[in-house]
């Protein structure tokens, strides 16, 4: 072989490895089969959310703390958005809420643990109160005890 037919061949070869050097540090696992340039997106639905008005409760104990609590719910989609903002709705979120959170002791507010069970029976006991599965999750916002 000649010199330039070498050259040539040395480097349309870096270059390929070049490419997918490029391509498997993106993570695309999927660029042979003509994906190659599209932007990949996290699968499942586009998230919407309901910020709940704070909520201020005494909390069970000897001691009488106030606990301030701010939570803001994952929705399936807009039209449940609009529907939980209504006041006969948003009254069953606050219901729940305030009903959840005030049979919690406060010890247990204050750990990582306490706060994720929270949430948790939040978001079960929200979508068993409306019959649906309607909330997906559950995020606290400001959490205040004083």
């Amino acid at each position: 072989m000649n010199k330039p037919v070498l050259f040539f061949l040395c480097f349309v070869m870096t270059l390929l490895v070049f490419i997918v050097s490029v391509l498997l540090l993106r993570g695309s696992d999927d660029w042979l089969l003509g994906s190659m340039g599209k932007s990949k997106t996290l699968a499942g639905p586009k998230a919407h959310y309901l910020e709940v008005p704070n909520i201020v409760i005494n909390l069970p104990g000897r001691s009488s703390r106030m606990c301030k609590a701010g939570f803001t719910l994952q929705v399936k989609d807009e039209k449940n958005v609009r529907l939980l903002s209504q006041d006969k709705y948003m009254g069953i979120v606050k219901d729940t809420i305030i009903t959840n959170l005030s049979s919690i002791k406060q010890e247990n507010l204050l750990t990582f643990n306490g706060k994720m069970r929270l949430k948790r029976e939040i978001k079960k006991t929200i979508n068993r109160s409306l019959n649906t599965h309607v909330v997906h999750n559950v995020y606290l916002r400001e959490l205040l005890i004083q």
